[in-house]
């Protein structure tokens, strides 16, 4: 086989250049990566926001529970001292 410039000239054209089209569409697997990335992503941020309300749930929860302690005690101490005020005025 000889080399002419024609023959080059030929094999250059048909020659496969680079891919010159681009393709904006991501294959399967990144999409599949980016879809699971953000699935991970917002069910991350759920259980995040789930223990955020549970732990001020439990503050709120034990507030009461102090305030009404708190309340209970006071009660029972002013009983306590009207029920001394008047044995005072009674027998004095």
């Amino acid at each position: 086989m000889t080399v002419t410039k024609a023959r080059l000239d030929a094999l250059r054209d048909t020659r496969h250049g680079m891919n010159e089209v681009l393709h904006l569409r991501p294959d399967d697997a990144t999409v599949a990566y980016v879809h699971s990335s953000l699935e991970a992503e917002r069910i991350g941020e759920l259980n995040e926001g789930d223990k955020v309300m549970q732990f001020a749930h439990n503050q709120f929860t034990e507030a009461i529970q102090k305030a009404r302690h708190q309340g209970v005690s006071r009660a029972q101490f002013n009983r306590q001292s009207r029920a001394n005020e008047h044995t005072h005025a009674l027998n004095p």
